[in-house]
């Protein structure tokens, strides 16, 4: 029994020897199959570790579950600490599995691999607890992505993290992506860029928001931070985890197609809990300066609760210009102000439901002014105007009619109708005829 097992250990002895002797020399085979898989041209070796150059492999599974440049790097990563620490070289001119072609080149750190869904170019060092990919370049064909920067792949706590760069459509942005097996996580800046139109395939909106967010406002952005996650099992974005902050620089906002735009030397974008405002700094509508003036989407995402508020705020008066924001809206406001100060704050609210009414609300602080109500002129050293959608109230108003009346009046004022109603307290009145006055 006992030379049984002696000559068993000894043949299995010979045996290794002879197929590392055989190894050491190198193999090659000019083409085999078995099951599914078809070889051609193989030649394997064994130096410090594993050298493999293949000219072709041809696998059909009986599914292939890969159907992104997502899901394809998550295998590959999971699958390249492994290759790396058995494999010296691994030359693949052509591995196709189940119509995914591959060219894969494996040279101790040196990595390249080309398929459908990714190109890479990279090489890596490995620390005791984890491996680390210097990403030359890394290109999503799917999404039109390249990637520069560096991949930590952590060993025990099964996390990648990526710092670098990221390249999409004529946007450049630094990026921080942790990646779990439950979910991705990312923090950004960028440097300036155009539009907001390379998001519109990943948020498409309402149509009232799409023409805020792509279309309405235009300059140079810049993304100050953005933090965001994505589920990987369900394959979206988290939206409640949207945050960020933004810029635009030498921007310009469209209300309406039948208005001037309003420029700015520049605006200040806030994300978060699915709203986006943006406060206008140093602006200007024609020859007006506006302050503390606003655009906020509330519920940016949802048809049917999705509101867009403009808020203007300015030291002007109540003329033809406010009325033509207000007259594009179908709002037609029977006071006109010739000339004086005005405090003006206005804000409209538009919801995405267009069966839903557009909210109006305007103050309008008048001082010295001469003011036109329906063509019929008087003079105001003050007087509060108040818009409620259809309705006008003049409160308190000054009413100075020539040396004839002096009254205060409060008045209200269907803008539909032009109906009025109100009382007017007469301060002062003057009946005069010739040398007889009362």
């Amino acid at each position: 029994m006992r030379k049984a097992i002696k000559a068993l250990l000894l043949f299995l002895f010979v045996l290794v020897i002879l197929l590392f002797s055989i190894l050491f020399s190198g193999i090659k085979i000019n083409s085999f199959s078995f099951a599914n898989l078809l070889i051609s041209q193989f030649y394997i070796k064994l130096d410090k570790k594993l050298i493999v150059r293949i000219n072709s492999i041809e696998f059909n599974s009986k599914k292939s579950n890969v159907e992104s440049s997502i899901d394809d790097l998550k295998k590959n990563i999971d699958l390249l600490p492994k290759i790396i620490s058995v494999f010296q070289e691994i030359d693949i001119n052509s591995l196709k599995i189940d119509g995914n072609e591959f060219s894969i080149f494996i040279n101790n750190e040196d990595i390249y691999l080309d398929n459908k869904y990714i190109n890479l170019v990279s090489n890596s060092s490995k620390a005791s607890k984890q491996l680390e990919f210097d990403i030359k370049s890394l290109y999503l064909k799917d999404y039109d992505v390249l990637f520069e920067g560096l991949v930590k792949l952590d060993y025990f706590k099964n996390e990648i993290k990526y710092f670098g760069d990221i390249h999409y459509e004529g946007v450049v942005s630094k990026t921080n992506i942790d990646i779990s097996k439950e979910k991705i996580k990312f923090f950004t800046r960028s440097e300036y860029f155009k539009n907001l139109h390379f998001l519109k395939k990943f948020l498409d909106l309402p149509s009232v928001a799409n023409s805020w967010m792509y279309d309405n406002v235009k300059g140079d952005f810049k993304l100050d931070w953005f933090y965001g996650e994505f589920d990987l099992e369900k394959n979206e974005i988290i939206e409640k985890t949207l945050e960020g902050e933004a810029h635009i620089k030498d921007a310009n906002i469209t209300f309406h197609k039948s208005v001037e735009n309003i420029n700015t030397k520049s605006i200040k974008a806030k994300y978060k809990n699915n709203t986006l405002h943006f406060d206008l700094i140093d602006a200007k509508f024609i020859n007006k300066t506006l302050k503390n003036s606003y655009v906020t989407l509330k519920n940016l995402t949802d048809e049917k609760a999705g509101i867009v508020d403009v808020y203007i705020e300015s030291d002007t008066k109540l003329d033809s210009d406010i009325l033509k924001i207000l007259k594009a809206y179908s709002i037609d406001l029977p006071i006109l102000q010739k000339s004086g100060n005005t405090k003006a704050k206005l804000l409209l609210s538009f919801p995405y439901d267009e069966k839903k009414s557009l909210s109006t609300n305007g103050e309008f602080l008048v001082e010295n002014s001469e003011i036109s109500i329906s063509n019929f002129d008087f003079r105001s050293k003050n007087a509060k105007v108040r818009l409620e959608n259809d309705m006008v109230f003049i409160e308190n108003a000054s009413f100075l009619l020539d040396k004839m009346i002096d009254a205060t009046a409060n008045i209200s004022i269907d803008t539909k109708t032009l109906k009025s109603v109100g009382e007017v307290n007469i301060n002062r009145l003057l009946i005069k005829e010739s040398s007889n006055e009362i």
